[in-house]
């Protein structure tokens, strides 16, 4: 699993980086893929918690609906881009936002400093992306000026 998953993300953070029409973020993506990839060699060093990496490793699962927003919104299908922004979106709070949350206080109370160190930077792209993910929901469905009318 280990290697599956470290093979992954150096493909990805390497295609991020040579995709010259990917947005102004790329380099949050490659330094996001490079704190996971070290972030195995830290699960090495506490195998008896290797459960919880495996359970931080489920956080991936958001990815798919994202993969697939895209695709609907490449081919202007808005229903099916808006149903896959919104699982995203769930997806992305409960295996990101709160597991990310609650293993960082974990390693942190475990005393696991050097986890922590690295994990930290991790869970703070993950509220990043959170942030930027709920202004685009607020932007896009004008809550705020239907709230003030």
């Amino acid at each position: 699993m280990m290697i599956y998953s470290i093979g992954h993300l150096l493909a990805d953070a390497c295609y991020f980086h040579y995709m010259l029409d990917l947005h102004k973020c790329k380099y949050l993506y490659i330094l996001h893929h490079t704190v996971f990839i070290f972030s195995w060699y830290l699960s090495l060093m506490y195998p008896e918690d290797l459960d919880a990496y495996c359970i931080l490793l489920f956080s991936e699962i958001s990815i798919a609906p994202l993969n697939l927003k895209s695709y609907y919104k490449r081919r202007n299908n808005k229903n099916m881009e808006l149903l896959c922004g919104f699982i995203t979106y769930i997806l992305f709070f409960r295996y990101r936002i709160i597991n990310y949350t609650y293993y960082n206080y974990i390693f942190y109370h475990k005393g696991y400093n050097l986890v922590v160190l690295f994990f930290t930077p991790l869970l703070g792209l993950q509220y990043y992306w959170f942030v930027l993910m709920t202004k685009k929901i607020i932007d896009k469905s004008n809550i705020i000026p239907n709230l003030l009318h």
